[in-house]
């Protein structure tokens, strides 16, 4: 599915470029790809976070990209965040393992 809208004059073999951010540095790990409007324009956003990268005042450090879906990643925007994760559930269960 589509992240971003697809323009009707969009050539069929351009359509993949909406739907993914791309192929993310194999330092960080891609946490979401998500839309981010500015203006009337659409832009695929990602965000990455860095591996093992944990302050402890400031949190984990983490990339926000921001390309426009008919270019290429080469043209992206980074910018650079800090922040903390937290965890909103935990779930508990009993599975039956091998068979």
């Amino acid at each position: 599915k589509p992240i971003c809208p697809i323009h009707k004059e969009t050539p069929k073999d351009m359509h993949a470029l909406y739907e993914t951010f791309g192929i993310s540095h194999y330092s960080s790990e891609a946490v979401a790809d998500f839309p981010i409007w500015i203006g009337k324009q659409c832009y695929i956003a990602r965000l990455d976070s860095n591996f093992g990268d944990y302050f402890k005042g400031s949190g984990i450090s983490a990339y926000l990209v921001l390309r426009h879906p008919e270019e290429d990643q080469e043209k992206a925007i980074a910018y650079s965040l800090t922040g903390r994760r937290y965890i909103k559930s935990i779930e508990t269960g009993l599975a039956k393992f091998g068979g």
